[in-house]
């Protein structure tokens, strides 16, 4: 089965055993150049790489959605409350912190509803 079908799958166990098939290694574990599949090696770091392409645009996309749904939310730009950026890096933060933030925000919060 193809590297990209597996990466599908969600079968990684199988990904990493195929890559140790395809980069032989001698008894001091260094690579048997002759005898590797560089070819395969690389097009699975491509597909890899356009995948954390497309997965990068989708986060940021959610990102955008979201503080726009947010400041429709709150009547107010992220950019004119604070801390604004905890508020526009909250997919690196913990739950708690997002709540905090939101917490110093309550008021305004509360008179949109």
């Amino acid at each position: 089965m193809e590297l990209q079908q597996l990466y599908v799958k969600d079968r990684h166990a199988e990904i990493l055993a195929q890559v140790e098939a395809c980069l032989p290694k001698d008894a001091s574990g260094n690579i048997l150049a002759k005898q590797e599949r560089s070819d395969v090696m690389h097009d699975l770091q491509a597909f890899l790489a356009e995948r954390m392409l497309e997965m990068n645009k989708e986060k940021q996309q959610e990102i955008k959605g979201f503080l726009g749904w947010r400041e429709g939310f709150v009547g107010a730009m992220v950019e004119d409350l604070t801390p604004k950026t905890k508020l526009q890096s909250y997919h690196e933060h913990d739950y708690e912190v997002f709540l905090a933030v939101l917490a110093l925000h309550l008021s305004s919060i509360l008179t949109r509803l």
